[in-house]
């Protein structure tokens, strides 16, 4: 999807749309594993939609899309992850383009 930002925007949201549909089957189940698990693939799918629209420079959803993906993230891994820290880094990219300064500087502490 390399150049096709439109395109690989969708994919992640069918992508996304069909991880949910997991989330919400494995809650029958009664595999908590499965749907930690299928909760961290939506939030890096957010985050990939995060990065397509700081690409694209559509900020605001970018910054919605990547703080959501940073707050699961947060939950579901904890520590310095480097899954965390790239969603971090583009989070504040985001907030700097949109000159933020002072947000792009507090989600790096």
């Amino acid at each position: 999807m390399s150049g096709q930002p439109v395109a690989a925007s969708s994919y992640y949201r069918d992508s996304m749309d069909i991880q949910f549909g997991a989330l919400s089957d494995s809650l029958y189940i009664g595999n908590a594993m499965s749907g930690q698990s299928i909760s961290l693939n939506i939030s890096i799918v957010r985050a990939n939609i995060g990065f397509i629209k700081l690409v694209t420079k559509d900020l605001p959803v970018a910054i919605t899309a990547l703080e959501n993906a940073l707050m699961e993230q947060q939950i579901l891994l904890r520590g310095a992850h480097d899954t965390i820290i790239a969603t971090m880094d583009h989070l504040a990219l985001s907030n700097l383009l949109k000159g933020d300064q002072e947000k792009a500087a507090l989600v790096r502490h």
